[in-house]
């Protein structure tokens, strides 16, 4: 009986071996496979486009654009000024609570081009506010 039992502790031993090296086996494939873990550049970079980071933006684009419009409109009535909006020389954008908006405009004042660097927020319903105006010499 004795006999019986000590080949049979010696045969659990084998199939616990057996298990633990194609555990090992397979996670050493499952790493050989996985990609390699990113960098801190990488996710640096990731973040950029996540809440709180601020990414380029198309001056084309049409929100940018209808942003840009919205600072110029609501400086000039603030300011009782004639202002005629040209474009959109540089844009930002900010994930907020809703969106921001940093832009450089290009306005007529006077028969004169100036230049304005402008931060709108678009809150979550789609409504605008002006929250920076600030004259550039460029």
């Amino acid at each position: 009986m004795a006999a019986h039992l000590a080949k049979r502790s010696q045969v659990g031993g084998l199939m616990v071996l057996r298990r633990a090296f194609w555990v090992g086996f397979t996670l050493q494939l499952l790493a050989a496979c996985s990609p390699p873990a990113p960098s801190s550049i990488q996710i640096n970079d990731r973040l950029k486009n996540h809440a709180g980071g601020w990414t380029q933006a198309d001056t084309f684009n049409e929100d940018v654009q209808e942003a840009a419009r919205f600072a110029v409109q609501k400086h000039a009535v603030s300011t009782q000024s004639r202002l005629i909006y040209k474009d959109v020389l540089s844009a930002q954008t900010q994930i907020v609570a809703g969106q921001n908006f940093q832009m450089k405009v290009w306005v007529i004042e006077r028969d004169l081009s100036r230049y304005a660097m402008v931060v709108v927020w678009r809150n979550l319903q789609n409504q605008y506010t002006l929250t920076q105006w600030n004259w550039t010499n460029d």
